[in-house]
């Protein structure tokens, strides 16, 4: 099953590597309902140079930022990882944290990655925790960006840990767009009023299932017994249309969301791969 089909593992972990922890006084009219998912498209898009990059590197510069935590620490401005001479990464940091990935094979950029963060982009954890309890947690977007041999921008994809997000494209070697995709026209409701509305525990994955006509969020998450002991993943499936639970039980349960006529999954899954493939080639 293409990763992009339907995304069933689509990690986020509130103590993973792109949730930060919020101050409880935090001013609740910065939050917003809906998700501020900038449009990245070849308009808009910075692709530095790898001569700027390699020098960046050798300039051995320092800079104050942010770690994961949210805490102050001091990092190199350009960092390099090198598996061979002919195929490294490069990664550069700004103030905040926020880091471009880039992919090097044989002196070229032939991808990239870079994190986005909004303040504004933000979940309230009610769960009885006492450290996280009524703590407002920043969700962020990660933008993936692939360029042909010959150094032109191919396709443009968006994510919230791992769950496809906005707005995708693909390009020509001519820089004519010949695929746009805005996953968001399918859905209603927001990443962030899905994770408000679900009590859920702090880890958990979600993706999101569609065709033409109907939209759904899928979350996935473990109870734990009172002895300690853990029980089978519990499913949930929400409507997007009306936000209402349309199907809650154990992954073993039989049947399942797939098979119980809940939703046509067949079609779902027929539908997604269409849109999906043509940005996996």
């Amino acid at each position: 099953m293409k990763k992009y089909i339907l995304i069933l593992l689509s990690l986020i972990n509130i103590f993973g590597c792109n949730a930060q922890k919020k101050k409880n006084s935090i001013n609740n009219n910065a939050k917003n309902e809906k998700m501020i998912i900038p449009n990245r498209n070849i308009s808009n898009i910075e692709i530095p140079k790898l001569e700027y990059l390699e020098d960046e590197y050798k300039n051995n510069d320092s800079i104050n930022t942010k770690n994961n935590a949210g805490k102050k620490e001091r990092l190199k401005k350009v960092e390099k990882y090198i598996s061979n001479p002919s195929k490294y990464e490069i990664i550069e940091y700004n103030s905040e944290g926020i880091s471009k990935q880039f992919f090097i094979t044989n002196s070229k950029i032939d991808s990239f990655n870079e994190i986005y963060k909004d303040e504004s982009n933000l979940i309230k954890i009610n769960n009885e925790w006492t450290n996280y309890k009524d703590t407002f947690l920043n969700v962020d977007i990660s933008y993936s960006y692939s360029f042909f041999d010959s150094g032109e921008l191919n396709k443009v994809r968006a994510y919230s840990n791992n769950m496809p997000i906005g707005n995708w494209y693909k390009y020509d070697k001519n820089g004519n767009e010949i695929l746009h995709l805005n996953i968001e026209n399918y859905f209603k409701m927001s990443l962030l009023e899905v994770l408000e509305k679900i009590n859920l525990p702090l880890s958990y994955s979600i993706s999101r299932l569609f065709d033409e006509n109907h939209s759904y969020w899928l979350l996935k998450f473990n109870d734990f017994a009172d002895e300690g002991a853990s029980n089978p993943p519990r499913i949930i499936l929400l409507s997007d249309s009306t936000g209402k639970i349309i199907y809650d039980e154990l992954e073993n349960h039989q049947p399942n969301y797939r098979n119980s006529g809940i939703i046509d999954y067949n079609s779902i899954y027929n539908y997604m791969s269409e849109k999906f493939e043509p940005f996996d080639k």
